[in-house]
């Protein structure tokens, strides 16, 4: 400046031509130094930016939550320089795992101009949901009693903690007769979730009423019983008492009927059962026989059919025809049929055998021999029949060709011509008593004695038979006698040998009688031990109810005896008789 000065003050004098080169010099003087002020100035500026930063933000709050499982979207950040945008620059790394509660970071960097820059964003993984509880059944639940509620189930889950149905509570609240459930449960986080389940009290279930039998029943009876029905209540109990039964069913009626029961607990809730019955008349009648199945007669007797009666179940009793007669003229079996028929043709037959016997040869005073007898000889005897086993036992003699002794009772007159086959097969009947109750028979000498003499002239009246073999029952040795009369068998015995009676005790006894089962194989033991030869063994058998081993023994013991040499035969008034000490 000093030199621009110096050159106007000295213009007028310089020369003109060297004014003119003074000019020039001063003007590329300003020019360098405008140029360097210039560039001075450039520096001073390229340096003064070196020292501004770039502006770099985040976008949004340095600190966010995420839900757990929730996807995470970061805001990001933004950088400038001036009035320049440089966020092209800015790089970020994220490290947040959603599937964990916890903090996790996201770091944003930015390089310019030769220098770092970094930013921070604090993402925080929350879990604030809470838990679901889901019950079953939820709507309103009525129950007859608290007592019987069962509960139906529920499931509780979390979206981070998965199943927390074992940390449900259950809470019971109650109000009148309602109760209510609550039910909470909080995963890990302290979030607490809950649910209501309402329960009424009130008995609106009706009773359980079940038929005894089936629910529709077909029957040709003319009668039914009602199997009726039974019924419980879930507070009541049994009220099986309580039930009303009706039924339209009349008795020997066909027909469909209907059987109604109803039944109410305390509470009024009711319950009704029904059931069909369908009667329909398919029997036949039943024919029942006046008298025995099987009637013994005499050659020469008259036929007196005693005739039957038939009733149907429907139609009540009905009209019976019969049809065949015996020949009572001729020895044989004969059948007579019987007949009955209802309304609707449904028919039945029944029938009965008629026995004609030839009359026993009568004979003459004391019983022969029924056989040989020999130094060994068995009598067979056999106490207390005719029964049902007899047939079976006069089988076996016949088929051994072997007589023996039947110390008969009184006998039916279905049995007599058991009595008289024994008879004409040539066996000896003896008298065991018309009575075998012991307190009617020993009461005194002279009730014994009667008790002979009764069925001996029962014998001779049916058979012309007459025998005067006996035997007392229990023996002549019985002490049961002692119960009724003292000493009365001490002069029974005597008494009946006064009257021309020849009684027989036993020297052998099969014990078929010892009570309860004997075996055949016992039976046959206890009589072949004791057999002996030289003598005359009589043998105690027995032929009523329940002997059914004594025949099963029997052709054993024939066949021991006849193998041994002993000699069969029945008893005789000449028989050598066997007797015991008498004890009363």
């Amino acid at each position: 400046m000093d030199e621009v000065k110096d050159i106007k003050e000295n213009a007028g004098e310089t020369p003109e031509p060297e004014k003119t080169e003074k000019k020039k010099k001063r003007g590329k003087a300003i020019l360098i130094s405008a140029i360097a002020a210039f560039a001075a100035l450039a520096c001073a500026a390229a340096a003064l930016l070196l020292f501004v930063k770039p502006e770099f933000t985040l976008n949004g709050k340095d600190g966010v939550t995420c839900e757990i499982f929730e996807e995470y979207k970061d805001e990001g950040a933004v950088a400038k320089y001036l009035w320049f945008d440089i966020t092209d620059r800015v790089t970020g790394s994220s490290h947040v795992d959603t599937e964990k509660i916890g903090e996790y970071s996201v770091d944003y960097s930015l390089s310019f101009l030769g220098k770092d820059y970094s930013l921070k964003r604090t993402v925080t993984v929350i879990d604030s949901t809470p838990p679901e509880i889901t019950l079953k059944d939820e709507g309103e639940m009525i129950v007859s009693s608290f007592d019987f509620y069962k509960e139906p189930g529920f499931t509780a889950t979390d979206n981070a903690d998965g199943d927390l149905t074992e940390k449900v509570a259950t809470e019971k609240k109650e109000s009148g007769d309602d109760v209510t459930l609550i039910y909470t449960v909080s995963d890990l986080s302290g979030n607490t979730a809950s649910a209501e389940r309402r329960i009424t009290v009130k008995d609106i279930v009706p009773p359980v009423l079940k038929l005894n039998g089936e629910e529709k029943i077909e029957t040709g009876s003319p009668t039914f019983e009602d199997p009726g029905a039974a019924a419980t209540d879930d507070l009541d109990g049994d009220i099986t008492d309580r039930i009303e039964a009706t039924s339209d069913y009349t008795e020997r009626k066909e027909g469909t009927f209907t059987f109604k029961y109803t039944v109410s607990d305390k509470a009024g809730n009711k319950a009704e059962a029904e059931r069909t019955l369908t009667v329909s008349d398919s029997g036949a009648p039943v024919i029942t026989l006046n008298g025995g199945d099987v009637i013994n007669l005499l050659e020469g007797e008259t036929w007196n059919d005693p005739g039957a009666v038939a009733t149907d179940d429907f139609e009540g009793e009905v009209e019976v025809v019969s049809s065949g007669a015996p020949n009572t003229a001729a020895a044989g079996n004969y059948t007579v049929t019987y007949s009955a028929s209802d309304s609707k043709g449904h028919s039945s037959t029944a029938s009965r055998t008629v026995v004609v016997m030839q009359k026993p040869v009568p004979v003459p005073g004391g019983v022969p021999s029924g056989g040989v007898v020999s130094g060994s000889t068995i009598y067979l005897t056999f106490d207390d029949g005719p029964s049902y086993m007899t047939p079976r036992i006069l089988d076996i003699l016949a088929q051994y060709n072997v007589k023996a002794t039947f110390f008969i009772l009184n006998y039916s007159e279905a049995n007599k011509a058991l009595v008289a086959r024994a008879i004409n097969e040539g066996h000896t009947i003896g008298i065991h008593g018309y009575s075998h109750d012991y307190s009617i028979i020993y009461t005194s000498p002279q009730a014994g004695l009667d008790n002979i003499t009764k069925l001996h002239d029962k014998l001779i009246a049916d058979f012309g038979y007459s025998t005067n073999l006996t035997r007392f029952p229990g023996g002549s040795s019985n002490t049961i006698s002692r119960n009724y009369c003292l000493g009365v068998m001490s002069a029974l015995c005597p008494l009946a040998e006064q009257y021309g009676y020849h009684y027989f005790d036993w020297n052998v006894s099969s014990q078929d009688a010892a009570g309860g089962y004997v075996s055949a194989a016992t039976i046959i033991s206890n009589v072949t031990n004791y057999l002996r030869t030289g003598r005359g063994n009589v043998v105690l058998m027995h032929d009523s109810y329940g002997k059914e081993t004594t025949a099963e023994a029997l052709p054993y013991i024939i066949d021991y005896g006849i193998a041994n040499g002993y000699t069969f035969a029945g008893l005789s008034s000449d028989t050598p008789p066997v007797h015991h000490p008498i004890n009363n």
